[in-house]
């Protein structure tokens, strides 16, 4: 991952980080219709994208799609803000140098 936002960083101005929700663990999108075993918890991608945001000055956005429309307990909305939060803290720990 880090080869390729190297690789990013010499070819463009920003970098948008996109996360199509259907890559997470079945258990925080139980309401996609396209869930896929094994993938990743929200927790493990927070912290990645806090490493994006803070080591990756051109990493400028980030965006989450197919969100599911049923999410009863409001878990995969949860996961959503916890992977905001890391690129936040990202962002954060980038403009304090930390």
């Amino acid at each position: 991952m880090t080869a390729e936002l190297d690789r990013l960083s010499e070819l463009t101005d920003k970098i948008y980080v996109h996360l199509d929700m259907d890559v997470l663990d079945p258990v925080e999108v139980m309401g996609h219709d396209n869930k896929v075993p094994n993938g990743p918890s929200s927790e493990q991608l927070a912290a990645h994208f806090e490493m994006i945001f803070s080591r990756y000055p051109k990493a400028s956005g980030i965006g989450f799609a197919t969100i599911p429309s049923e999410d009863e307990g409001g878990l995969s909305l949860a996961a959503v803000n916890r992977m905001i939060v890391g690129a936040v803290k990202g962002v954060q720990a980038r403009s304090t140098g930390r």
